[in-house]
C-alpha cells in the first residue's frame, strides 16, 4: 500500500530514522533537543516554509502548542478566551490550564467552524483571544474572525491540528492570525508519531514561546545576549523529541502526495453522496480549500422517525462501511467539567455559555446530525468497493 495512503511509517521515514540512529552515535543533537539545533532546527525551518509562516517552534503536542501560545500572550486568570464547542477537548483544555475562562461561541451549521456572528456576541471587555478550530481540515472564516480581533485588540490563535495544507482564500493558514498550532500525531498529513508545532509571523511571540517551553540552552542560543540575561529555568518542558522531528521532516516530503490523495478521495465521496437523501457533506466557505481530514457528514432526517440515524448507521455498518456518530459526540460545554465546574487538575471558571442551549447549532448537530466517515486514508480500490455497496444499497435507493 502506498505510504501516502496508509499513514504507517513510510520508506523515507525509515531511511531517515536509520540515518538518525547512526548520527546519534556521535552527535548528541539526535538524542536530545535541549539546544533546539540539529534535526529540530531543520524540521522547524522546513515546516515554517510549508505553512506560510516566518517562525516555527516544534513542541511535544498540539495541546502544548496551544498552551504555550496562550501563555506567550500573557493570558491568565480573569481573562476570557472564545472557543468552539464542536471540537476535540484539547482545543479547549489549554484555556483551563492557564486559569482563564472558556467562553463558547456557536458554530456555522454548514462548516462546523466558529460562526463569526456568534463570536461577536460573546466578546466582552475581558476577552483576550479567540481560538478558531479548522475542524476536519475546513478553514474557519478567518477574514471575519481576524477583523473582529483587530477591532477589539485580541489575539487569534488557530487550532490547525487537522488542517495542514488547507487554504483560506488561497492563503496558507500558518500566516493568518497571530499563531497557528499544528499536530504531528497519528493520521495527520505530516506525522512524527507524536508532536506539535506553533507557528507565527511575530518575532516577539516566537521568542516568548521559546522562553516558556524550551530548555535554557535554547533560550541562551536564540534570545539572550549575555550570560547575565540567562533564563531562570522556570518554564514548561514542552520540547519535541528530535527523533519525532526526524520522522516529521521526512514525512514533509510525502505531504503533497498524501494531500492530493486525500482530496481526491474526498471529491469522489462527495460526488457520490450528493445523490443520497439521508446525508449531506459539510461545506466550506467560498474560495477555501479544506485539507480533507476525513469525510464529515450531516444526517438529514427527512422521515422524522425517532432513532432513524442509528438505524441508518447500523444498515451501513452491516455492509462493512465504517460510518459512525462522531467524532465529537457531545459539545464541549455540555461535558462534565463544564457542568460541574471542577476537575482534578484544574478548576473551571463558570460562564453563561456553559449552559444548555447556549450553542444551539452545535448541540443540535451532536444530538441529531453528526456522522463521520474515515475514508480519506483509504486506497482507491477500497473506496470503489464502498461506492459499489452504496450505489446498490436498498437503504439508499
Amino acid at each position: 500500500m502506498p505510504s501516502y495512503v496508509s499513514g504507517l511509517m513510510n520508506p523515507m521515514q525509515a531511511e531517515a530514522l536509520d540515518e538518525a540512529i547512526e548520527m546519534a552515535k556521535t552527535d548528541p543533537s539526535y538524542l536530545s533537543s535541549i539546544s533546539g539545533g540539529g534535526p529540530v532546527e531543520k524540521f522547524e525551518d522546513a515546516f515554517a516554509k510549508a505553512v506560510g509562516a516566518k517562525y516555527a517552534l516544534a513542541l511535544s503536542s498540539c495541546t502544548a502548542a496551544l498552551h504555550t501560545a496562550l501563555m506567550a500572550h500573557g493570558i491568565g486568570p480573569g481573562d476570557e478566551v472564545i472557543v468552539s464547542p464542536y471540537t476535540w477537548g484539547q482545543s479547549v483544555a489549554p484555556v483551563l490550564f492557564i486559569g482563564a475562562t472558556a467562553v463558547f461561541a456557536d458554530v456555522d451549521p454548514n462548516t462546523c467552524t466558529l460562526d463569526p456572528n456568534s463570536v461577536a456576541e460573546r466578546i466582552s471587555d475581558k476577552t483576550r483571544a479567540i481560538i478558531p478550530v479548522h475542524i476536519f481540515g475546513i478553514p474557519a472564516e478567518m477574514d471575519s474572525i481576524c477583523k473582529l480581533a483587530r477591532e477589539y485588540g485580541i489575539a487569534v490563535i488557530s487550532d490547525a491540528a487537522q488542517a495542514f495544507g488547507a487554504l483560506s482564500k488561497g492563503r496558507k493558514l500558518g500566516g493568518l492570525g497571530d499563531v497557528a498550532c499544528y499536530s504531528l500525531g497519528r493520521g495527520k498529513v505530516v506525522c512524527g508519531g507524536e508532536g506539535g508545532v506553533l507557528v507565527t509571523n511575530n518575532q516577539q511571540q516566537y521568542e516568548n514561546a521559546i522562553e516558556i517551553s524550551q530548555h535554557p540552552l535554547r533560550i541562551f542560543r536564540e534570545i539572550c545576549s549575555s550570560a547575565d540575561d540567562f533564563a531562570d529555568e522556570l518554564n514548561w518542558n514542552y520540547r519535541i523529541h528530535p527523533i519525532a522531528a526526524v520522522l516529521a521532516l521526512a514525512d514533509l516530503k510525502n505531504a503533497k502526495k498524501r494531500l492530493s490523495h486525500r482530496k481526491r478521495i474526498f471529491e469522489i465521496m462527495a460526488k457520490e453522496i450528493e445523490g443520497v437523501d439521508q446525508i449531506e457533506i459539510l461545506d466550506r466557505y467560498p474560495g477555501d480549500k479544506p485539507s480533507a481530514y476525513g469525510v464529515a457528514l450531516s444526517y438529514v432526517n427527512k422521515s422524522g422517525k425517532l432513532g432513524s440515524r442509528n438505524l441508518f448507521i447500523e444498515s451501513w455498518q452491516k455492509k462493512e462501511i465504517n460510518i459512525q456518530i462522531g467524532p465529537i459526540g457531545k459539545p464541549i460545554h455540555l461535558r462534565a467539567a463544564f457542568q460541574n465546574h471542577q476537575k482534578i487538575c484544574f478548576t473551571v471558571a463558570f460562564h453563561e455559555s456553559h449552559k444548555i442551549g447556549s450553542c444551539p447549532v452545535a448541540e443540535y448537530r451532536c444530538e441529531n446530525q453528526e456522522l463521520f466517515f474515515s475514508a480519506v486514508s483509504m486506497d482507491l480500490c477500497t473506496i470503489e468497493c464502498i461506492l459499489f455497496i452504496i450505489n446498490r444499497s436498498v437503504l439508499l435507493s
